[in-house]
């Protein structure tokens, strides 16, 4: 049996110092349908923040070959560009861990408009307070600026097979490549 995420299959906790010290209020632009969402200083232009930018997404097997390719549900997403979201509003005040944040959800449905094999679920902190944060098994402190997030995949569907005879396909792992850039990088 293919492994299967039950509620949430948590790939990681990330946090870059994306603003120190950061005064104005921060702002958040997602960039269209493009799979990219941009932070930014409001006492300064746009160009001065940073874009993360979910680039792919692959269901692949336990060698690292991608999966649910063909078919009519798709279990991976080449380019997020024609990808929708559902953005929910920046909550403000947020305790996370012993610091304070405020949070911007966005996720988004994989496969087909009939079918889908799961969710991408992006939760993004922007620290308000400095404290210390982490996942179950390590911590680290932030500072006002710091960004974080947790990625999430919410009730995914693992090819369990894919395909038939010898096409068939079993999916264990996912693959997601995000890019960030701007800020010095």
């Amino acid at each position: 049996m293919a492994p299967v995420a039950t509620s949430a299959l948590a790939l990681a906790g990330v946090a870059l110092s994306a603003f120190p010290g950061a005064g104005a209020e921060m702002l958040l632009k997602v960039m269209g349908q493009s799979g990219k969402i941009m932070f930014y200083d409001s006492s300064e232009s746009e160009s001065s923040g940073i874009t993360v930018t979910m680039d792919a997404l692959k269901e692949v097997d336990s060698q690292g070959n991608e999966v649910g390719k063909s078919g009519s549900v798709k279990h991976s997403i080449n380019s997020f560009a024609s990808q929708s979201f559902t953005i929910e509003a920046k909550e403000s005040g947020v305790d996370i861990g012993t610091a304070t944040a405020d949070r911007v959800n966005f996720t988004s449905s994989v496969g087909s408009n009939t079918e889908t094999v799961g969710q991408l679920m992006v939760e993004t902190y922007l620290m308000t307070e400095n404290g210390t944060v982490g996942t179950d098994t390590e911590s680290w402190d932030v500072d006002v600026g710091d960004l974080k997030w947790n990625i999430a995949f919410p009730e995914w569907k693992f090819c369990d097979p894919c395909g038939s005879g010898n096409k068939a396909e079993t999916g264990a792992f996912l693959d997601l490549t995000i890019t960030i850039s701007g800020k010095g990088s």
